[in-house]
């Protein structure tokens, strides 16, 4: 596993310093006539559906078809409930709310620009996910605590010039919990 990490981490370093020779041409959407490239953007999103959400996001890109999700914090709020609901001895576990934050890294891709100044995106991240969940025991009371699980976030989406929007799925699991929810997302690049 860590030859697998060091291999892809040399892999991303050679690529960075190819697309820096390499990539000559538009700003960072490819939609302009500038010939000046932002390489480091700042993001912010909003989504909305089985749970509410805001996130900011720091983007390295190399080239007008590739960019590295540095740095991705989301807090959602997850106020339909958890999908599992755990039986243990006696007593039956419900999870009511949650409040989800993830921290994760990821890529972006963008496909060729088309029609009126816009271009499709595809992006995965994976990271950590501190929960705090509302938990209602039948047989006791209810409580809040935490747990620690991984985060995995995708979008796919419509980018026209520096805003976004489209399909979110963002899923937490963890010992003994698991949740996903899929949201509409609307984001702004600065």
């Amino acid at each position: 596993m860590k030859r697998l990490i060091f291999t892809l981490f040399i892999g991303m370093l050679g690529l960075s310093a190819f697309a820096q020779t390499n990539y000559e041409g538009f700003d960072i959407y490819g939609l302009d006539s500038e010939n000046q490239v932002k390489k480091v953007i700042f993001g912010i999103e909003l989504s909305a559906g089985s749970e509410a959400g805001v996130g900011l996001r720091l983007q390295r890109n190399f080239g007008k078809y590739f960019a590295w999700d540095i740095f991705q914090f989301k807090y959602t709020f997850d106020y339909t409930g958890d999908e599992v609901d755990y039986v243990y001895g006696d007593y039956h576990q419900d999870y009511k709310k949650t409040h989800k934050m993830s921290i994760t890294t990821g890529i972006r891709l963008f496909t060729p620009t088309f029609g009126n100044n816009c271009k499709i995106f595809a992006a995965f991240g994976y990271g950590y996910g501190p929960n705090s969940r509302l938990v209602n025991f039948y047989y006791y009371d209810e409580c809040t605590y935490w747990t620690h699980t991984h985060a995995i976030d995708c979008s796919i989406g419509l980018q026209y010039k520096k805003f976004h929007i489209g399909y979110g799925l963002n899923s937490h699991i963890g010992w003994k919990y698991r949740n996903t929810d899929h949201t509409v997302r609307l984001g702004f690049n600065f």
